[in-house]
């Protein structure tokens, strides 16, 4: 998995991945959920294909923002054609995304495990899938990292 877009803006921001974790009040972290997939082998791939998701997503609103903190002098055609690219690639994972997360909620269910992590993400639509997304690819960085300490 690639986490260098993690990895750098958490270099150029120390306190911001942290801080954004703690905003984004997750309603389960990584380890919980990967644990609730565990011993179940098709539970744990929907697990790894939605933090996949996450962490795509993640980086596609970071290419996002790039492109939007472009000097305005230097937006030419070619800068509207990237940032149409960018945004649109943002939103279809952002669909594909939100369906990983309610696949593996469903399928939790059906396994009888608890799926009650949803509800707080749901209920605030798709900003609340966005966000927790993030959080979730953020909060995974960071449990990596100091893993590795």
């Amino acid at each position: 998995m690639n986490l260098e877009h993690i990895k750098k803006y958490h270099e150029e921001n120390p306190e911001g991945l942290e801080q954004f974790v703690r905003l984004s009040q997750l309603s389960i972290s990584p380890q919980n959920l990967e644990n609730l997939c565990k011993g179940n082998v098709e539970l744990e791939q929907m697990f790894q294909e939605m933090l996949i998701k996450c962490l795509r997503y993640t980086e596609d609103v970071f290419v996002l923002e790039q492109t939007n903190a472009e000097p305005a002098g230097s937006r030419d055609e070619n800068w509207r054609t990237q940032r149409e690219k960018a945004d649109l690639d943002r939103h279809n994972l952002h669909e594909a995304t939100m369906d990983s997360i309610n696949i593996l909620s469903r399928n939790l269910a059906k396994n009888g495990k608890s799926n009650e992590w949803l509800r707080p993400v749901a209920v605030n639509g798709r900003s609340g899938y966005s966000r927790f997304a993030i959080g979730f690819a953020f909060s995974y960085y960071l449990s990596l990292r100091e893993s590795e300490e």
